[in-house]
């Protein structure tokens, strides 16, 4: 589906569908509907022809012609979707009455998309006279065929002093190209110049030629743009480096010759690099507001200054709204033009999922998940054998971020999660979506695009109150099929029944002042259209039973909600895809033995009695296409029949690729409770990319957990006892690792501490961790000292990971240390390279207790990209001068590192604190009195 075609791409495969047996067609109209299916595939290969050439391009006739055809593209699949949903559901109850009208129902519904596909080739047949009438197949070849002049040749052509901030990019350009050393022995050079349409590439590329012009005996600067002949532009290259080439004989030459003469020119010349000065340019400044507005561009700065001159401050605002009018003369066009080039490049499914971002509002930051299941919702996405839909939307959002149209964001391990839109291609994009009405912007402002008497397909409304009032009906809503709400007040606002279309329905964000009594949700069971229903982060308690009525949902999204029980109507959606509950959303009974279908869930199984707890777990295994899998609450209380039916669900689960088990009310103290010995027993897929289980407790890390076996492995949190030498070459060796989480548990262990040394020369470990929190006791530390051999000039590290017990390896530092620590020869130590926070925890009294541990020695100078570090010192049993012995030394070690950060250093057990040093003895009797009390509490939890 795409701007242009509408729903058509979809009209073919839905009725191919119709053929199966289930829906017992009789045989004529079978023939009509195979003859409608080649019809429309044709007139979907015309369609695909329109949307190739820009819009602007288009003859008035074929834009009438195309809108009038996309939109009853709509229509069909509205019409053909009313049946499907008529024929499958809902489900009879089982009573003799219910059964009767069920088939009753089915068969007037085989009647009337009798009478419905007779009406569809009655309008196709319509539509395509028309065009034989005005033959817009040949408008539309000549539009394809006719070009316009390039506006960057304008950019080409502008004096050097006119340019502004170019300075810098075209002295690293420069340097790129010229010749250093022996580089200029002929050595080719090529340097790739990307960005969004307007950016400044060519004019970049132009300031460049010109100062490298001088030191070429042989050049040539030619444009390509996207639908250049391939004879011009070889004609262009030879023109530009020889004036001779101009002569007509060499217009009637093909392809292949124009390649030769190209060869044989060059072959007689020897190109040779030289380097020159940029030029000082003043920059100029501009209104902030602007800039922003621009997106910082320079060809739209430009547009804009020029617009502005003469004018007074107050009409700047206006004149930011109007950027993309057309009313200020041809260069508004032109930036138009240039930024739409990097929109007609892309594919026309792309189109589409770009044009949909206009339903978020400005400087809105994108969730990638719910982003790509309201493609999916949509019917955007195309099946491609080998993998499932939403792996296919992740290709196509990883495609518009390469294509430098939206931009990535990252989270704090590294991770495109979401996405942003700039000003300017927001504005590009809600003007296209509004020439070809894919959707409709209402905000409170009044500056939406919606207006009365218009069909309505998409609807987004943006931070206003919603009020219900009967204009729903009179603005065109019937036909509305995405409602998306972003923060919006809805107190007053109800589900109309006119949304009976409706595929998409996201109330996303807002807020309410009464949350019990709302009822603007008591329609949702008409909605048999609804594929996507979203409720991020809003104040819904409960969802109406009446949601098993929903036949075709695939996505229901309940994350950060306050909805606490699923209503029994969710075992009826078998086609469901994604379940994403809060993190306190718990299922209702039997749920995973009838919905199978799940690539994503996330839900709780606190509170639940233990049957029915037992009962989700052992269904878990139904779950073959599962992707995602999220379930909080205690695995404690089940006992170890419970874990061991929980490892033998996952060992199903061969397409796991995020596995979390969270339970936020256990802190991983004083636990008693017997575990299944996991690191034995647990198998993981390959496909794992997420692992989190820190609900688990691990004696040592599991043999699974290695760099062959999880290649994609990125993010790791484990609460493990110890960590032998060969599990911390394991954990450091895995390729992805962007987060590693660990957690001791000191209370129940009485290990020592894990230390590895790690050569100069090997790999290296934890290559692309950013991101390293180690709770509960655990501490790093890096310790680099000289190789043995005299002419060596690398060294050795030491990474030393001590969970709290036995004796502390992080003594004061040596003088071998100190003296390698200043030497220039020590080469840093390929540890961590890329490490940015570090959080991690000094438990004091076991750290100083025998005398010889210290917080000085840690190594965190090893550290290059280290910025942020949260250190957690834990006053329990330690004495008050031991504390801050231990502060004193956490800055000094800090102010090692290069940057010389300051660490955000906290107290923790603070009120625990002894006040003033004890002596040897008193700390053995206080060890003694610590010990009883352990065995008293316990003895008293079993």
């Amino acid at each position: 589906m795409d701007l242009v075609t509408g729903a058509l791409g979809n009209l073919a495969p839905k009725l191919l569908q119709l053929l199966g047996d289930e829906y017992k067609l009789h045989k004529g109209l079978t023939e009509k509907v195979e003859s409608l299916s080649k019809e429309l595939k044709h007139v979907h290969a015309t369609l695909r022809k329109v949307a190739a050439v820009p819009w602007d391009q288009l003859d008035e006739h074929v834009k009438i012609w195309a809108d009038e055809l996309r939109e009853k593209s709509y229509d069909m699949e509205d019409v053909l979707d009313t049946f499907l949903v008529r024929v499958e559901g809902p489900v009879p109850s089982g009573k003799k009455m219910d059964s009767l009208f069920t088939l009753f129902s089915k068969a007037k519904a085989r009647h009337d998309i009798a009478g419905a596909i007779e009406d569809i080739m009655k309008q196709l047949k319509e539509v395509d006279e028309r065009r034989a009438r005005y033959k817009l197949d040949d408008v539309v070849a000549k539009a394809a065929a006719t070009s316009r002049i390039d506006p960057r040749l304008v950019a080409m052509n502008n004096e050097v002093n006119k340019l502004i901030g170019i300075d810098k990019s075209s002295g690293e350009l420069s340097r790129m190209l010229s010749p250093v050393g022996n580089d200029s022995n002929g050595k080719i050079k090529i340097v790739s110049v990307v960005g969004v349409g307007g950016l400044g590439k060519t004019t970049l590329a132009q300031v460049v030629y010109d100062k490298l012009n001088p030191n070429f005996g042989c050049r040539a600067f030619v444009p390509v743009g996207r639908d250049r002949d391939v004879k011009t532009v070889l004609r262009d290259i030879l023109i530009d480096l020889d004036n001779k080439y101009m002569d007509v004989k060499y217009n009637i030459l093909d392809e292949r010759q124009l390649i030769k003469q190209l060869k044989d020119f060059l072959r007689s010349n020897r190109l040779y690099g030289g380097e020159d000065k940029c030029p000082l340019n003043h920059p100029a400044e501009a209104s902030e507001k602007i800039l922003k507005k621009c997106g910082g561009v320079p060809l739209a700065v430009i547009t804009m200054a020029s617009m502005l001159v003469g004018k007074s401050t107050e009409d700047w605002s206006d004149m930011c709204k109007s950027f993309y009018g057309g009313n200020e003369g041809q260069q508004i066009h032109d930036t138009e033009w240039i930024l739409s080039l990097s929109y007609y490049d892309l594919p026309l499914h792309l189109r589409t999922c770009l044009l949909y971002l206009s339903v978020y509002p400005e400087d809105y930051l994108i969730k990638k998940d719910p982003l790509i299941w309201k493609w999916i919702a949509e019917g955007f996405v195309e099946m491609k054998t080998g993998t499932n839909l939403f792996q296919r939307g992740e290709e196509y959002f990883n495609q518009l971020i390469n294509s430098s149209l939206i931009q990535a964001v990252e989270s704090s391990d590294g991770v495109i999660d979401r996405c942003r839109v700039h000003d300017m291609v927001l504005d590009l994009i809600r003007e296209m979506s509004e020439k070809v009405n894919f959707v409709t912007i209402s905000k409170d402002d009044g500056e939406g695009t919606l207006q009365r008497n218009k069909q309505v397909r998409r609807l987004a409304h943006h931070n206003r109150p919603m009020k219900q009032t009967h204009e729903d009906d009179d603005m065109g809503m019937a036909k509305v099929r995405s409602l998306v709400v972003h923060g919006c007040e809805i107190d007053s606002w109800l589900l109309h029944p006119s949304f009976k279309l409706l595929r998409v329905l996201a109330l996303e964000g807002y807020s309410r002042a009464s949350a019990e009594d709302w009822q603007g949700l008591r329609h949702l069971g008409n909605l048999l259209h609804l594929r996507y229903l979203g409720l991020r982060n809003t104040s819904i308690f409960e969802i109406p039973e009446e949601i098993g009525k929903l036949k075709f949902l695939q996505i229901l999204d309940l994350e950060g909600s306050y909805v606490q029980l699923l209503p029994s109507g969710v075992c009826q959606l078998t086609q469901l895809l994604c379940l994403r509950g809060g993190w306190n959303t718990r299922a209702p009974d039997g749920l995973l033995k009838k919905v199978t279908s799940l690539e994503e869930l996330c839900l709780n199984i606190d509170n639940l009695d233990d049957e029915p707890k037992r009962q989700f777990i052992n269904d878990l295994c139904n779950l073959s296409q599962v992707r995602v899998l999220t379930i909080y609450g205690e695995l404690r209380a089940g006992g170890m029949a419970l874990q061991s039916e929980l490892v033998q669900s996952l060992d199903n689960l061969h397409k796991l690729q995020h596995l979390r088990l969270v339970d936020y009310n256990f802190d991983g103290e004083d636990d008693t409770c017997e575990w299944v010995e996991w690191e034995d027993t647990v198998v993981l897929p390959r496909g794992l990319q997420v692992l989190n289980l820190h609900v688990v407790p691990f004696r040592r890390l599991p043999s699974c957990i290695s760099p062959a076996h999880l290649q994609n492995l990125w993010q790791l949190q484990l609460r493990v006892e110890a960590i032998d030498e060969a599990g911390l070459r394991a954990l450091g060796g895995l390729p992805e690792l962007r987060e590693l989480g660990l957690l001791a548990h000191r209370s129940s262990i009485a290990s020592t501490a894990t230390v590895a040394s790690i050569n100069i020369s090997s790999e290296g470990f934890f290559q692309k961790l950013r991101r390293c929190s180690l709770i509960g006791g655990w501490m790093v530390q890096l310790v680099l000292t000289k190789e043995e051999e005299e002419d060596s000039k690398a060294g050795v590290v030491s990474v030393s990971f001590w969970n709290g017990n036995g004796a502390a390896p992080f003594g004061s530092r040596t003088k071998q240390q100190a003296s390698c620590r200043r030497s220039v020869e020590a080469v840093p130590p390929p540890v961590m390279p890329n490490l940015q926070e570090l959080n991690f925890e000094v438990p004091v009294r076991p750290l100083y207790k025998d005398g010889n541990g210290g917080c000085d020695n840690l190594g965190l100078e090893f550290l290059p990209s280290l910025a942020n570090v949260h250190v957690d010192v834990n006053c329990e049993g330690a004495p008050a001068d031991d504390v801050e012995k231990a502060e004193a030394e956490l800055r000094n070690a800090a102010q090692l590192h290069p940057i010389k950060f300051i660490p955000d250093i906290q107290r923790v057990n603070e009120h625990r604190m002894i006040a003033q040093s004890i002596d040897k003895g008193d700390e053995e009797d206080g060890t003694e009195l610590t010990s009883l009390l352990e065995d008293v509490r316990t003895s008293l939890h079993c």
